[in-house]
C-alpha cells in the first residue's frame, strides 16, 4: 500500500535559549491568574519535572489539571541553543489547514541568531 506524502512547508524559525523547544496553545500557560500546576510553579520546578527519569533527549508530555494530555510537549533540540527551522505538514488539499497528526524535526541552522 503506498502512502500519500504530505507538502511539509517551511513556516518560520525558533529561537532557542533553554535547549528546549514548547509546542501547545499559549492561551493555557499565559495568563496572570493562575499557570497549570502540571507543568511547575517557576522555572526551577518546571526543570524538575523534566529531569525526572533521567531521559535524554527530553521529550515529555504535559497533561491537563484533570489528568488527560494535550496541554503541551517540550522535546530539546538536541542541539542546544540557536535558531531553528519549522515545518509543517499541510493535508494534500490546497489550502488546507496543517494535518493534525504531523512531525517536526529540530536540525539547527547555520545562521546565529541576534541578540537584542
Amino acid at each position: 500500500m503506498k502512502t500519500r506524502k504530505k507538502p511539509r512547508r517551511h513556516i518560520g524559525e525558533i529561537g532557542v535559549d533553554a535547549g528546549l523547544c514548547w509546542i501547545g496553545d499559549p492561551c493555557y500557560v499565559l495568563h496572570a491568574e493562575r499557570p497549570p500546576s502540571t507543568i511547575g510553579r517557576n522555572w526551577e520546578e518546571f526543570c524538575d519535572l523534566l529531569n525526572k527519569g533521567g531521559q535524554y533527549p527530553t521529550c515529555k508530555q504535559f497533561h491537563y489539571e484533570l489528568g488527560h494530555p494535550g496541554l503541551g510537549v517540550v522535546v530539546s533540540t538536541g542541539y542546544g541553543d540557536g535558531v531553528y527551522p519549522v515545518f509543517a505538514e499541510f493535508n494534500a488539499k490546497a489550502g488546507s489547514h496543517p494535518s493534525r497528526s504531523s512531525s517536526s524535526t529540530l536540525t539547527k541552522t547555520s545562521r546565529r541568531r541576534r541578540r537584542p
